[in-house]
């Protein structure tokens, strides 16, 4: 199969997604969820989670430091040699034509110029764990890309000026809700 690479949305932008059709040729980490809950009296006992999609469609969770303050270069790197093995944990799978279906989202939005996450002018104060949905693509240069997709902080959601960044976020909540059951 010939890999086809997508084009800028835009002469006059620099966003770039390169569009895939093989999930072997998606970044190892796909979808990611990021919680910090630092309501917690000291800074070492700040609760970090992370759930992520990996490009065979299995799902893992860790709650493991090391791996939620890797940051998600660091995280895709580690993975294949296996540095987390013993770190992660195996919650589930998804469709893989699903995943792939969204990943292509995911580029798409990738190449919008003007994508952002609307924040309230107020916020609220129901403060718990801060929250972000994310995608990751590869960009110009092969460079992987971090997409936000939604996130929850300040007693609030917040969503994107793309519905199909909400999409993939009620997607990967659905799919998270129907495997840890």
């Amino acid at each position: 199969m010939i890999l086809l690479i997508g084009c800028i949305s835009d002469k006059n932008t620099n966003h770039y997604a390169r569009t895939i059709y093989k999930l072997e040729d998606m970044p190892e980490i796909v979808f990611l969820c990021f919680s910090e809950d630092s309501e917690i009296v000291k800074e070492e006992d700040t609760a970090y989670k992370i759930i992520f999609y990996d490009n065979k469609g299995n799902i893992y969770f860790s709650d493991d430091p090391e791996v939620c303050l890797a940051g998600y270069k660091n995280m895709i790197k580690a993975l294949p040699e296996g540095k987390y093995d013993e770190k992660i944990t195996f919650i589930g799978t998804c469709e893989v034509n699903e995943l792939l279906k969204n990943y292509r989202k995911l580029c798409k939005i990738g190449r919008v110029e003007n994508y952002e996450v609307i924040y309230p002018m107020e916020v609220g104060f129901d403060f718990g764990p801060e929250m972000r949905w994310a995608g990751i693509y590869y960009g110009k240069g092969e460079e992987l890309e971090y997409l936000t997709l939604h996130e929850r902080a300040d007693g609030g959601d917040y969503e994107t000026n793309d519905e199909r960044a909400t999409e993939i976020y009620e997607w990967f909540e659905e799919n998270i809700s129907a495997d840890v059951d």
